[in-house]
């Protein structure tokens, strides 16, 4: 299983202390099952904030609808390989989070570890040009943007 990493937590905390209760987040970490991802099950837990994308506990609430949302997490999370902000408007559908909280690096994909992590820079990139999006945290192993007012 996946760990979550000091830095992870750290920035998780940073969320904690520095956003509005009310915030939503949705989480990139680049792994496309959902039930293997540990960074988004304990997101809601160590930051006290809404994760959007965050498929754990919701099979008990979600019904039908759980399998349409897994696989649009799947979808979404497949947006960190690829090179535009374009790909994440497109899965979000039509969720407008307050922040979206990028891992640099997928570390884990199909419940198994990578070996070299398959690097987020033209994602990251294409946020910190964008004009919807700006950069408000940042460690060695997140990034967090806020959506521009």
């Amino acid at each position: 299983q996946q760990q979550v990493t000091f830095d992870t937590r750290t920035a998780m905390e940073w969320v904690k202390n520095n956003t509005s209760q009310e915030s939503q987040f949705v989480i990139l970490t680049g792994e496309a099952t959902a039930m293997c991802d540990s960074i988004q099950e304990w997101f809601p837990a160590i930051s006290a904030r809404t994760s959007l994308t965050t498929a754990q506990g919701k099979e008990w609430i979600s019904g039908d609808q759980f399998v349409l949302e897994k696989e649009n997490y799947s979808d979404l999370q497949f947006c960190t390989m690829k090179k535009d902000v374009s790909c994440l408007n497109e899965h979000l559908n039509g969720e407008t989070p307050d922040y979206l909280f990028l891992v640099k690096g997928i570390k884990f994909q199909y419940c198994a570890p990578k070996t070299n992590p398959f690097p987020t820079d033209a994602l990251q990139q294409s946020l910190l040009q964008s004009v919807e999006w700006s950069k408000v945290y940042e460690n060695d192993d997140v990034l967090i943007f806020a959506q521009k007012p």
